[in-house]
């Protein structure tokens, strides 16, 4: 069983978004199911970006797989499949922390890629 900072880090390196979460937890309470990004679109009554963004990202986590019927929870491996039900676990128990937890860690990285960019005193 993973521990905290596993299913912390994992939930940071997955999910840029909470969007993206949202769309998992939707699919993965469904696992059977296929879902098209229109069906996506009217359940979690998002934009088509959004949820084509999502489906994109979860696709390279290994958390969902396309097929001639839509998309649907598949994850690549047992250790992935544990550890976004730990996600989901701490998201029912905790839903603030896991969206502060994505929310700082996307908005640290785009912080230190725009520090990167900022002239530093007498340089021009």
């Amino acid at each position: 069983m993973p521990n905290d900072k596993e299913v912390t880090d994992f939930a940071r390196e997955t999910f840029s978004s909470v969007w993206s979460l949202e769309t998992a937890l939707l699919m993965g309470r469904n696992p059977g199911r296929s879902w098209t990004q229109h069906e996506l679109v009217g359940a979690l009554r998002a934009s088509d970006l959004v949820v084509s963004t999502s489906i994109h990202e979860l696709s390279v986590a290994g958390l969902v797989v396309e097929d001639a019927n839509g998309v649907r929870y598949q994850p690549a491996s047992e250790r992935i499949d544990q550890l976004f039900a730990d996600v989901a676990a701490l998201y029912v128990s905790s839903p603030m922390s896991v969206r502060r937890s994505i929310i700082r860690w996307r908005h640290a990285s785009i912080n230190a890629f725009s520090e990167a960019f900022k002239l530093r005193d007498g340089e021009e």
